[in-house]
């Protein structure tokens, strides 16, 4: 399943949800990620791959369901999109136990608070979420698809875009950092500065 995905940096988070609200009937969830890398020797990061558990919490009713992720490297090295594979699993700290007796470890550990819509748009599907990352001091936008054939992927890009410019996000705030990367810089400027 290719992912096809943008990130931008949100100027203005209430113009950007009345607009996300404008073209979408269903309210929106509020969900909280504790998202947990990992990687055996840097040997995923080193060919751009990634290994994810996730910890959704629902921030209305609390309720928790756990994900595990693998994103291959990317099939487009502008916006970073990737190749997903992702299941349901039972434990999260389980899952992390797992992979640790693998020899994997945890590389990086973060907090994403996240507002998602469900919308249709040009009669694709479309998750549109508005996210903070309590680290960062930037509110960021990510518009996702995803199409199992690769022919698909250049007009699902073209959507996303044509999404972002009607809701008024520039195409010069559209970021293919990582958050990973983000956030690593962040603590160790952090760091630096204690």
């Amino acid at each position: 399943m290719f992912e096809v995905e943008l990130k931008a940096i949100v100027r203005n988070r209430s113009a950007t949800i009345t607009q996300i609200e404008n073209l979408c009937n269903e309210t929106a969830v509020n969900l909280v990620y504790d998202d947990v890398y990992l990687d055996k020797e840097n040997t995923l990061r080193t060919v751009d791959k990634e290994l994810r558990l996730r910890n959704k919490t629902n921030g209305d009713s609390g309720e928790s369901r756990f994900f595990l992720t693998f994103k291959d490297s990317p099939f487009d090295e502008k916006s970073k999109s990737k190749p997903e594979f992702e299941t349901e699993i039972a434990d999260f700290n389980t899952g992390i136990a797992i992979f640790q007796k693998l020899g994997y470890s945890i590389s990086m550990r973060y907090t994403k608070e996240c507002l998602i819509y469900n919308l249709t748009y040009q009669d694709i599907k479309l998750e549109v979420s508005i996210v903070k990352l309590p680290e960062l001091e930037n509110t960021f936008i990510e518009v996702e698809t995803q199409t199992e054939t690769e022919k698909d992927i250049k007009s699902r890009f073209k959507i996303l875009h044509e999404f972002l410019n009607q809701i008024g996000i520039a195409q010069t705030d559209i970021t293919s950092q990582y958050y990973v990367d983000a956030i690593k810089e962040k603590r160790e400027q952090d760091q630096r500065l204690d």
